[in-house]
């Protein structure tokens, strides 16, 4: 025999094959569970950025007291509602008021932004504090 062979056998090539699949597969893998990753990220900043402004704007208004639920079609977020509850704190005039957003398809209802602040309700003039 003159000389070892040069090249590669028909297994080494299935085995170099077979690996290089599994490690594109896996990258694959990878790269989906970053971007689903991603996507919920964004999904929830989104929410988190709804919450803030339905709050602050039923803060401001007073609509708190008047209006309990609804969603976000007038800013074109049509994919989310929300819901305001009044707490009581405990101390004369304060109240608490908490914001919920949550996806508007059901099965995604696990996934919520909550929002809770404080609102000074003032007295009525002549009315004794309890």
């Amino acid at each position: 025999m003159k000389g070892a062979s040069r090249g590669f056998t028909l297994i080494e090539v299935l085995v170099a094959v077979a690996l290089l699949g599994l490690g594109v597969s896996v990258a694959l893998g990878a790269i989906s569970a970053i971007a689903r990753g991603e996507a919920s990220v964004l999904n929830r900043e989104r929410m988190q950025r709804l919450a803030v402004e339905k709050y602050d704007e039923l803060v401001a208004t007073g609509d708190y007291a008047i209006v309990g639920e609804g969603d976000f079609t007038d800013r074109g977020e049509a994919g989310y509602t929300w819901s305001v509850r009044i707490e009581p704190t405990g101390v004369d005039s304060l109240d608490a008021v908490v914001l919920v957003v949550q996806p508007a398809r059901p099965g995604d209802a696990e996934e919520q932004v909550t929002i809770t602040g404080l609102v000074f309700i003032p007295p009525i003039a002549g009315e004794a504090p309890l």
